[in-house]
């Protein structure tokens, strides 16, 4: 409990400024804790669910894993749709080109979505 309380107080500590981690952190507060590990592995609690989440990308890649880990934590959170709109973004992100323009999204398929 300390230690989630401090990370909800200083997401940033956790992974540094503009990272998921800190992103997600940020507007979920204390109701979340999450972890990027190595080669596409994330982790996740939701304490007041009494739920640990766990997901490790196949290639390593973060992007895959990230929007996987984000679809757990919107499913299982029971956030308020306020909460869950701020979390679409990384359940859906867009990818951009160099000039700015969408070029696709990514998004949770099969029993994610």
């Amino acid at each position: 409990a300390r230690i989630r309380a401090a990370v909800a107080a200083h997401p940033a500590a956790v992974a540094g400024a503009g990272r998921f981690d800190t992103e997600i952190m940020t507007v979920l507060g204390a109701r979340a804790f999450t972890k990027t590990g190595a080669e596409g592995v994330f982790c996740a609690a939701l304490p007041e669910a009494g739920l640990g989440l766990a997901v490790k990308a196949d290639d390593g890649g973060a992007r895959a894993a990230q929007v996987a880990i984000a679809s757990l934590l919107e499913r299982f959170g029971g956030f308020e749709p306020d909460v869950r709109a701020r979390l679409a973004p990384f359940v859906a992100p867009r990818l951009v080109n160099w000039n700015g323009l969408e070029t696709g999204v990514l998004r949770p398929a099969g029993p994610l979505a």
